[in-house]
C-alpha cells in the first residue's frame, strides 16, 4: 500500500512538499506552477474526496479540522491512478490534483493544488455546485440532502455537514480568544480583522463556526478602532497615532506605516490631536482626531492628503457611497469623500445622552449611536441630513449598532455598563413615533460572555468584540428554508451607460431579503469579487480605451439559505479621457518640521509614467537669504522622480533628508495623464522646512513634542523665542502685525517676524487674502482698471466676462480712489475673472453690499498700483 500524508493547507507556490497545498490563482485547474512565495496558512473548513481513476469510484471523503489539515495519513492502493479534490467551504472554490501511486510501502509527494471558482451547473439550485456536491457526497438532485431544513449550500458555507441531519443553530457558535480586550472589528478582503487593545489578529471571514487565527500583529499604544480597504488595515492608537498594517501575506503581516499625532494637521486653538476613529475606502484612511480634524491618509505612503476641521473631537466615522459621515458631540456631519478636497456638505444635531459614540451607514441612512440609543438619519440629501428619530432608552446602555441591509439592526447594548450583549431591532420600523425608547422595535436579546463593545455582520454571521472575552461568533437569524431568493439591483457613481477611461468606479448592490443577505458577488467581465458586509460595494478603476472599448458588469446576491439572484448584465461603454489632469496639492506645503526626504505632487487622476523624467519635477532651495528668486538659490538634483499610482503622486526624492530652509517647487507641462492630456497650468508652490531640535541632548529629536502642553510644538516655540517648558503661547499673537497669527505663519511657512516675507511690497496677510503666494516675490496680486461702462453688483460671489465689459457679483466691499478709476483686485492670475472680488464703489465708498453702481472692467493688468 502507499501512504500519503497531508499537513496544513497553504496558499503558496511549491515544487515538492509532503503536504497538500492550496493556491488561489486564476489559472486552470491542475495547471503547473513555478513562482515561489512564502507559504500562507489556510484555516477553516475544507472538504476533500479521493477519486480512484482506475475503478471510477470515490475511495474516501472527509473534511478538514480548524487548522486546515486535510488528512494526516491516507492509505491507497499501489500502482493506481488517483485524483484528489478539495472544496473550500467558505468560498466554494475547488482544486484538484492527479497522481499515480508506486510500489508498496512508499510515500507520495502530492503535486500542488490550485483553488479557484468552478462554475459548474447547480442542478438542485441549493447554492452548492454539482462538482461541490460530488466532493462533499451530497445529493445533487436534492437541495436538502439530509432533510434538516437547511439547503446543502448554506450548510456548507456555514461550516456544517449537509449529511448529518443537523441544521446550524441560533445563538453562540464559536469564540476567538484575543491577547487583550477586543474592541473593534472590520473586514480586509476575505479576512476578519479583530482589533484588540494591543494590536490585531485576523481570521478567515468565511470560516463561520470554525474561525482560526491566520495573522497576529502587535501595535504600540492602545488600539481603539480599526478599518480596512483590501489587505491594508488602519489602527487608531490614540497618542501613538495611526498605524497601518499590511495583511497581503498574513504569515508575515506587520505594521508598515506609522503617522504620529504631530504629523497630522494642527488646530489653531486645540493644537495637535490624537486619532480616535478611522474609516477606509479606495486606498484612503479617513481619521478622526481629538482636535476636531478629519484627515485623509494614503494607506500606502502614509501621506496626509487633506483635512477638514469640525471644531470638536471626532467620535466616529462611516462611509455611505460618496459621503463620509462624522459624529462629534450631538452632531452628525456629512463630508465629501474626495480625500484631496474634504468639504462639509451638511450637518444635523439631535438630542442625545452623552453625545454620539459610534456611527454606521448604508442604504441611504446613517445610524448614530449614543449612550442610551440610536438616532437614525436620512442621507437622501447629503446637504441636509435629518434625524428620523431621537431615542432615549433609560434602561439600556448602547455601545454600537450594525445593520444587515434586510431590515435588522444588531446593537451591542445591555442593561448597564459591563452587561452589554446583543439586542436585535427592526430598523425598518425606525420612524417618528411617541415611543422613543425603542422598546416596540426590539425583536430579541442575546447574552454574550463579556461586554459587547462592537459588532460586525459578515457573510451571514454576527461577530461581537466582547472585551476581555475575545470575539464571539453568533447566529442571530433563523435558518432560511423559504426558498425565496433575495432582490438585487445595481447603483453606481456614474450613469451605468458609459464611463471615462481610468475613472474611479463604485458599484453598490441594493439588496433585500425575507431573512438576510449573506454576501454579494460583483462580476467585472466575469471576474468575481465578493463583498461579505453591508453596504455591499465594489470600487475599481475603469479600463483604458486602448485595452478595451467596453466592459460588462453584473452582481449576484446570496441569502443565508443559499438562494441567489443575478442582476441583468450591463455593458458599459468606455469613453476617451478628455479631462486634463488637475494638480490637487503639494506635500509638504507651508511650514513643516524635519525630517523630509520626498516631495510629492498629488493629481486628480492617474499620470502616464512614461511622461515623467528627472526634469519633470524641480525643487529649488532659497539659500541662506530664505528669499526665492535671488542669486543664492540652488536647483537640487534628485536621485529619482517617479509616479506612484496608489496615491496618484509624482514623487521627487534626493535620497537624503532636506536641510532646514525655504524651498520652491515646480512641475512642468510635459507631464500627461494616461490618455495624453497635459497640464493646463504648471503647478507651483513653496514650503519652509524647520529644524527638529533635540532639547535634552538625549539623541532623540523632540521638536514635534509639546512639552508644556500649550498647543505649540517645541520647534515652533523655539522659533518664536518661547520657553518649550512653560505654557506661554498666545494663539492670537501676531508679532509682525500682518494679519496672520504666529501659529498660522509657522504652519504656512511665512516669517512671523516679517510682515512681507518675500519682500515684494505686499504684506503676507494681503497676499494670502488676494490669492498670490506670500513666499514668492514673482507672485503678486493682479490689478485691473476700468475702461468702459458695466454694472457692479456688490454682495454675491459670481462673475461673467463679456468682451471687455463684465457684470460682476462681488463678495466684499472695499474702497480706494485712483483719480476716477476704480481698482478691482481679482485675487489670482486667471484668463477670466472667476473668483470673489474685493471691489471699489467709486460713487459711494461707504455704500452697503447689495447696491448696484456704475463702473467698468477690462482685463488690462496694471501691475502694482501707485
Amino acid at each position: 500500500m502507499n501512504r500519503i500524508q497531508s499537513g496544513n493547507l497553504r496558499r503558496t507556490y511549491v515544487l515538492s512538499l509532503l503536504v497538500a497545498v492550496l493556491l488561489l490563482t486564476a489559472g486552470p485547474l491542475g495547471s503547473s506552477l513555478t513562482a515561489q512565495t512564502p507559504p500562507e496558512l489556510i484555516t477553516g473548513r475544507h472538504y476533500y474526496a479521493v477519486e480512484n481513476l482506475d475503478t471510477g469510484t470515490v475511495d474516501r471523503r472527509g473534511f478538514t479540522g480548524d487548522f486546515g489539515v486535510a488528512f494526516s495519513t491516507l492509505i491507497l492502493g499501489v500502482f493506481t491512478d488517483y485524483r484528489v479534490w478539495i472544496l473550500n467551504a467558505s468560498t466554494l472554490e475547488i482544486g484538484r490534483t492527479e497522481f499515480k501511486t508506486g510500489r508498496p510501502g512508499t510515500s507520495i509527494s502530492l503535486p500542488p493544488f490550485e483553488l479557484r471558482r468552478h462554475n459548474t451547473f447547480d442542478e438542485d439550485q441549493d447554492g452548492l455546485p454539482d462538482l461541490g456536491e460530488f466532493i462533499v457526497g451530497s445529493d445533487m438532485f436534492n437541495p436538502d440532502s439530509d432533510g434538516d431544513g437547511l439547503f446543502d449550500g448554506a450548510e456548507v458555507l456555514a461550516g456544517g455537514n449537509p449529511l448529518d441531519g443537523t441544521p446550524v443553530l441560533l445563538g453562540l457558535l464559536a469564540s476567538v480568544a484575543t491577547p487583550s480586550a477586543a474592541v473593534d472589528l472590520t473586514v480586509a478582503g476575505d479576512l476578519l480583522v479583530i482589533g484588540h487593545e494591543q494590536g490585531i489578529i485576523a481570521t478567515t471571514v468565511f470560516s463561520g463556526m470554525t474561525p482560526a487565527i491566520v495573522a497576529s500583529v502587535a501595535a504600540t499604544g492602545t488600539v481603539s478602532r480599526v478599518a480596512a480597504d483590501g489587505r491594508r488595515v488602519a489602527l487608531a492608537t490614540g497618542t501613538e497615532g495611526l498605524q497601518i498594517v499590511d495583511l497581503t501575506i498574513p504569515s508575515s503581516a506587520a505594521v508598515v506605516q506609522t503617522i504620529l499625532p504631530d504629523e497630522f494637521p494642527i488646530d489653531p486653538i486645540l493644537g495637535f490631536g490624537d486619532p480616535t476613529c478611522v474609516a477606509a475606502a479606495a486606498g484612503v484612511a479617513y481619521v478622526g482626531l481629538t482636535n476636531g480634524i478629519v484627515a485623509a491618509v494614503d494607506l500606502f505612503s502614509g501621506a496626509v492628503f487633506g483635512q477638514i476641521d469640525l471644531g470638536e473631537p471626532i467620535a466616529d466615522l462611516a462611509i455611505e457611497s460618496e459621503i463620509l459621515c462624522a459624529v462629534s458631540g450631538d452632531t452628525l456631519t456629512t463630508i465629501s469623500l474626495d480625500p484631496h478636497n474634504l468639504q462639509i456638505l451638511g450637518a444635523s444635531s439631535a438630542t442625545t445622552v452623552g453625545g454620539y459614540s459610534r456611527v454606521t451607514a448604508g442604504g441611504g441612512f446613517a445610524y448614530a449611536v449614543h449612550e442610551r440609543g440610536v438616532n437614525p438619519y436620512n442621507l437622501s440629501n447629503p446637504a441636509a441630513p435629518f434625524a428620523i428619530l431621537a431615542t432615549n432608552s433609560p434602561d439600556t446602555v448602547w455601545n454600537d449598532l450594525e445593520v444587515n441591509g434586510s431590515g435588522a439592526g444588531i446593537a451591542a447594548a445591555g442593561p448597564m455598563p459591563g452587561l452589554e450583549g446583543l439586542q436585535i431591532y427592526d430598523v425598518l420600523d425606525f420612524a417618528p413615533t411617541d415611543d422613543a425608547t425603542l422598546v416596540s422595535r426590539l425583536i430579541t436579546t442575546l447574552i454574550t460572555p463579556g461586554e459587547a463593545r462592537s459588532v460586525l455582520i459578515a457573510n451571514g454571521f454576527t461577530y461581537v468584540a466582547d472585551d476581555a472575552e475575545g470575539v464571539q461568533v453568533v447566529k442571530v437569524v433563523a435558518d432560511d428554508t423559504a426558498e425565496i431568493p433575495p432582490a438585487i439591483t445595481l447603483a453606481a457613481n456614474f450613469d451605468l451607460v458609459s464611463i471615462e477611461e481610468g475613472a474611479n468606479v463604485r458599484l453598490t448592490a441594493l439588496v433585500s431579503d425575507d431573512f438576510a443577505v449573506r454576501n454579494v458577488e460583483f462580476f467585472i467581465d466575469d471576474q468575481p469579487t465578493v463583498d461579505a458586509t453591508f453596504p455591499f460595494e465594489h470600487r475599481f478603476s475603469a479600463p483604458l480605451l486602448s485595452d478595451q472599448p467596453s466592459f460588462r458588469i453584473r452582481a449576484r446576491a446570496f441569502d443565508i439559505g443559499g438562494n441567489s439572484t443575478f442582476t441583468d448584465e450591463i455593458t458599459i461603454t468606455v469613453l476617451p479621457d478628455t479631462t486634463a489632469p488637475q494638480f490637487v496639492r503639494g506635500i509638504p506645503d507651508g511650514g513643516v518640521v524635519a525630517p523630509v526626504t520626498d516631495v510629492l505632487g498629488i493629481f486628480s487622476e492617474p499620470l502616464d509614467p512614461a511622461s515623467v523624467t528627472l526634469g519633470s519635477f524641480n525643487v529649488t532651495s532659497a539659500g541662506p537669504d530664505l528669499l526665492i528668486g535671488t542669486p543664492d538659490d540652488v536647483l537640487l538634483t534628485p536621485t529619482r522622480v517617479v509616479y506612484r499610482p496608489g496615491p496618484r503622486a509624482l514623487t521627487w526624492t534626493q535620497g537624503v533628508e532636506l536641510a532646514p530652509g525655504r524651498y520652491s517647487v515646480e512641475i512642468n507641462f510635459a507631464v500627461t495623464d494616461l490618455a495624453g492630456n497635459g497640464l493646463v497650468n504648471e503647478p507651483r508652490w513653496t514650503f519652509t522646512l524647520y529644524d527638529n531640535p533635540d532639547l535634552d541632548m538625549d539623541g532623540v529629536l523632540d521638536g514635534l513634542l509639546d512639552s508644556d502642553g500649550d498647543g505649540l510644538i517645541n520647534a515652533f516655540e523655539l522659533i518664536l523665542g518661547l520657553d518649550p517648558n512653560v505654557a506661554d503661547f498666545d494663539p492670537l499673537s501676531d508679532l509682525d502685525g500682518d494679519g496672520i497669527t504666529d501659529l498660522n505663519e509657522l504652519l504656512l511657512g511665512t516669517d512671523p517676524f516679517d510682515r512681507d516675507s518675500d519682500r515684494d511690497g505686499f504684506a503676507d496677510g494681503d497676499e494670502l487674502g488676494l490669492g498670490s503666494l506670500a513666499l514668492d516675490p514673482a507672485s503678486i496680486p493682479i490689478f485691473f482698471s476700468t475702461q468702459s461702462i458695466a454694472t457692479l453688483n456688490l454682495g454675491a460671489v459670481d462673475s461673467a466676462m463679456l468682451d471687455h465689459t463684465a457684470v460682476l457679483n462681488v463678495g466684499a466691499v472695499d474702497s480706494a480712489m485712483l483719480d476716477h478709476t476704480a481698482v478691482l483686485n481679482v485675487g489670482a492670475v486667471e484668463t477670466a475673472i472667476s473668483r470673489a472680488i474685493s471691489a471699489v464703489n467709486l460713487a459711494a465708498p461707504e455704500s452697503l453690499a447689495g447696491e448696484t453702481v456704475p463702473t467698468v472692467v477690462s482685463v488690462e493688468n496694471l501691475g502694482t498700483p501707485p
